[in-house]
């Protein structure tokens, strides 16, 4: 019997449906994200391709701006770490000054607290600042190696000096609170046994772990060591690496994320270090272009003293930029950020050399499962310090490369 028209257009549209799609017949079309169980930890790999993620944009105008030398501000040295607190107030570190500052969600400013020196509320270097429920907020001193806390009304409550060294021989880089009286220490050594004698350009390499402990010193568990930043050593000097890997850690009430930066992994324990999912996205990792180290050295060598020769700046370069030290990969995250809500947002790694912007500019937005959602590109000038839903508290520069506090509001 032949097949009628009707059927025969049923015959064919699967194989047009296919074709359209990019898939033989017989074949679906790979999932987007693709989930498998090992040991209890959920492993999520993202297949899709990130052009294809809604790109979500800011309002053309803040909602609020808080501006240094304004409205009885004090002009600001450099901010650090800006924060919400529970109510709307916000929090702003001047890290230049050693100072905090209480503004009202207006922007009014409240109270400031602390200053130089090494007494109880004084600093030296505030790395950042962590609000937890009931807006108690930790203050974390790296010169200091202590953190300290204050209540929601910027008065001294105690300080916690870090735990002496118990996996590794290390110096913290960050102390932040996951819940009342639990913390987690972010530590790192640079291991000089990997360095060879008498080598003119070498890396030297930093081992990195993680640290769970309460408030009186007691190690409740802690992340096997791992392989993170690296610096350039040479027979004279030592030299930040302008394509080294930046390990991440960040913390919200319920969770823990965190992750070397070499690749696109995002590892996600509960509160008390139990790992749960682990985010991968294997498609967008790739190699080191030369293209691309050229092109950043070309912008690097624009930004050097005027007063240097071209030779002195050619030698400066040779060494930053020298194969011995480029790593075969180009690291693939640069920051992450937990909003309390779920999402958790993912910033593309930026290769540093100041004054040009290294934070992340480029995020993806992932749901808590792990499921990419959007995409969001900010402004060269612009830090994301936090997030709430669909606002973002970010640090920008205006013309005159003053800093200031912001609030957005991200559309769709």
């Amino acid at each position: 019997m032949r097949p009628s028209a009707r059927s025969g257009l049923g015959l064919l549209l699967p194989v047009v449906l296919a074709l359209e799609t990019g898939c033989a017949p017989g074949h679906s079309p790979e999932p987007p994200v693709s989930v498998r169980d090992s040991a209890g930890v959920s492993i999520v790999t993202i297949n899709a391709d990130p052009a294809t993620l809604p790109l979500r944009s800011l309002e053309p105008e803040p909602r609020l701006v808080i501006e240094g030398g304004k409205d009885n501000v004090p002009d600001f040295v450099s901010l650090g770490a800006v924060r919400w607190l529970g109510d709307e107030r916000i929090l702003a570190v001047d890290a230049g000054a050693n100072v905090v500052h209480l503004f009202e969600s207006s922007g009014t400013l409240v109270r400031s607290f602390g200053r130089r020196g090494d007494g109880p509320g004084e600093f030296r270097e505030i790395v950042s600042a962590t609000v937890i429920s009931g807006d108690s907020i930790l203050l974390f001193d790296r010169r200091h190696r202590r953190g300290t806390w204050l209540n929601d009304r910027f008065e001294l409550i105690t300080t916690v000096p870090v735990p002496g060294p118990v996996t590794l021989g290390t110096a913290p880089i960050n102390l932040l609170p996951i819940g009342a009286g639990v913390l987690v220490a972010h530590r790192y050594r640079f291991d000089d046994s990997l360095l060879e004698p008498g080598v003119e350009i070498q890396r030297s390499r930093s081992r990195e772990d993680l640290l769970l402990f309460t408030a009186d010193g007691t190690l409740i568990d802690s992340v096997p060591a791992f392989e993170g930043r690296h610096g350039i050593q040479t027979t004279d000097a030592n030299y930040r690496a302008p394509w080294s890997v930046r390990p991440f850690v960040a913390v919200d009430p319920a969770r823990v994320a965190y992750g070397p930066g070499d690749t696109w992994r995002v590892t996600i324990l509960k509160r008390d270090f139990v790992a749960v999912r682990d985010v991968r996205w294997p498609s967008v990792d790739r190699g080191l272009s030369a293209g691309e180290v050229d092109l950043f050295r070309t912008q690097v060598r624009g930004t050097l003293p005027a007063h240097m020769t071209d030779l002195q700046a050619d030698q400066l370069l040779d060494i930053q930029f020298s194969s011995r030290i480029l790593p075969n990969t180009r690291p693939a995250i640069g920051r992450v950020i937990l909003d309390p809500d779920g999402p958790i947002w993912v910033g593309r790694f930026k290769p540093l050399s100041w004054p040009i912007p290294w934070e992340p500019t480029d995020w993806v937005i992932l749901a808590a499962d792990g499921t990419p959602t959007s995409r969001l590109h900010l402004p060269d000038q612009a830090r994301l310090e936090e997030v709430r839903g669909d606002r973002l508290l970010m640090v920008e520069r205006d013309s005159l490369d003053v800093e200031y506090v912001a609030v957005y509001v991200v559309r769709e």
